[in-house]
């Protein structure tokens, strides 16, 4: 079972390549709503890195791990960043597509 989550860029600094992402409610009942990414946790993105704006689509996983501090936000793992909400269901859609080809 995936515990990947989805929601959106709410704030990004290129010149220090990490950001902020407003998570949608998780259909398990958490209350986390803000996560911390690093671009070295960006495992797709249909931009540049330079290029991640707020609102952008975002799916990732929740670190397990708990932050050290109270205070501090929680870290995303598994980062994958799209233009919009549609152009990460065209992807999925395209991906599903090219498995189906393979299979047969």
């Amino acid at each position: 079972m995936s515990n990947q989550r989805t929601g959106t860029i709410l704030f990004y600094r290129p010149d220090r390549s990490y950001g902020f992402i407003s998570s949608r409610p998780d259909p398990n009942g958490s209350t986390i709503d803000r996560f911390f990414f690093h671009v070295a946790r960006i495992t797709k993105c249909e931009v540049d890195p330079l290029q991640i704006k707020a609102g952008m689509f975002v799916r990732f996983t929740p670190s397990p791990e708990a932050p050290k501090h109270p205070q501090d936000a929680w870290y995303s793992l598994d980062v994958q960043i799209f233009k919009s909400e549609a152009s990460a269901a065209a992807a999925d859609l395209a991906a599903s597509a090219s498995t189906t080809e393979v299979q047969s």
